[in-house]
């Protein structure tokens, strides 16, 4: 009796160590993976050999881990040291449909990026509505408007109330004063509203100061923002001490103005932004594709070159907006004596060539004449000088 329990302790025994060992026989890892990539298979630790072969009985490795990229069952080949037993196990792969579309990069924050003015009727706006339509706190606004004051000597206004008191006063049609200094206003604010990194709904808005200009009229491209509203300034100061029955006077406001509002409408900008405040947002200045104002539709004589002429000169001139045009000759008594362009013109700056003749190609005897343009009823002219 007694040696029979030992041989059947034995068999027990013998039984055991089989299960222990198998339990230790797994593969970790996922049973899918998107097409083109790759998934890391690992076989159980505690054992001395690991032997891969993959779909096909392919040898893949000996190490604990691989790295597979195709679907198919992998399996491993285990020998426990301790038991001297060997165990296989596998796992399958399929592929899944994955989207390895990568997502959209971030937007830029509102200190960087392109310029995304807000127009001046959009600052009035926020100046006119408690709390503001973009979401911006008294404090903020507060703290806008006191930015903007402290950048401009022309504006005579102290921060808070007197700003939007700038704002809201478009004027008459003839009066280029209170217009031009309107459009500086907002974009006093459009500069600082950058420079405090403000947003509303479409993200950050406002002018970089370091931001340069391109096709701005009568402003050299490459001009920063910073150096034009500074040059803007001290011209805006030193005209409000004249009077506005000065034509220089009257043309200057004109041209500043011009600017000025491109600038708030994201134009005349070397970098621009899709979310430039459109002027279809706006009510005092709707686009016609822009509709621009009579007065904003002014034509630039910007020289004459050379003058005085012994013949031919000539003429460079810029339009802000696409207007009907009239360009032409007249003599001192006001009389027209050669029509240089009359229609449709495109926005921008271009140059013409006169011969120096009449409209029946006489030349025209020495003495003094004008360049005269005319748009939506508003003229202007620049004085040349023929010596035969």
């Amino acid at each position: 009796m007694r040696g029979a329990f030992k041989v059947a302790a034995a068999i027990v025994l013998c039984a055991a160590a089989p299960t222990a060992a198998s339990a230790q026989c797994t593969v970790s890892g996922p049973d899918s993976m998107c097409a083109g990539q790759s998934v890391e298979l690992c076989a159980a630790e505690g054992t001395s050999e690991w032997t891969w072969t993959g779909p096909g009985g392919v040898l893949l490795g000996s190490s604990r881990c691989i790295s597979v990229s195709a679907p198919g069952t992998y399996r491993v080949r285990l020998f426990d040291g301790d038991n001297g037993l060997f165990f296989t196990c596998e796992r399958t792969v399929s592929v899944a449909s994955c989207d390895t579309t990568p997502p959209p990069p971030p937007p830029p924050p509102p200190s960087s990026g392109p310029s995304c003015p807000r127009s001046a009727a959009w600052w009035w706006k926020q100046c006119a509505a408690s709390p503001h339509p973009a979401s911006i706190t008294a404090e903020r606004f507060a703290s806008l408007s006191a930015c903007a004051d402290a950048r401009s000597f022309a504006i005579d206004a102290k921060a808070g109330a007197a700003m939007c008191e700038v704002l809201e006063r478009k004027g008459p049609l003839g009066d280029v004063r209170t217009r031009a200094l309107r459009q500086f206003a907002a974009l006093q604010m459009n500069l600082c509203a950058r420079e405090q990194g403000m947003q509303d709904g479409r993200g950050g808005f406002g002018l970089d100061a370091a931001g340069t200009t391109s096709g701005l009229p009568g402003v050299a491209d490459g001009t920063t923002l910073s150096a034009w509203a500074s040059a803007a300034d001290a011209e805006l100061t030193a005209l409000g001490s004249r009077s506005l029955r000065e034509r220089s006077v009257k043309r200057a406001y004109r041209k500043l103005r011009v600017q000025a509002f491109l600038l708030n409408h994201g134009r005349g900008l070397a970098r621009t932004c899709s979310q430039t405040a459109s002027s279809r947002e706006v009510d005092d200045e709707p686009e016609a594709s822009i509709s621009f104002e009579a007065d904003e539709a002014g034509l630039v004589v910007e020289r004459i070159t050379p003058n005085p002429s012994r013949g031919a000169v000539r003429i460079a001139w810029s339009l802000p907006v696409d207007a009907e045009v009239e360009l032409s000759v007249v003599d001192i008594a006001g009389r027209t004596v050669r029509e240089l362009v009359r229609g449709h013109q495109a926005a921008g700056s271009r140059e013409f060539v006169w011969d120096g003749a009449a409209a029946d190609g006489r030349p025209l005897r020495s003495g003094a004449y004008f360049v005269r343009g005319r748009v939506a009823g508003e003229s202007v002219q620049a004085r040349l000088v023929l010596v035969r």
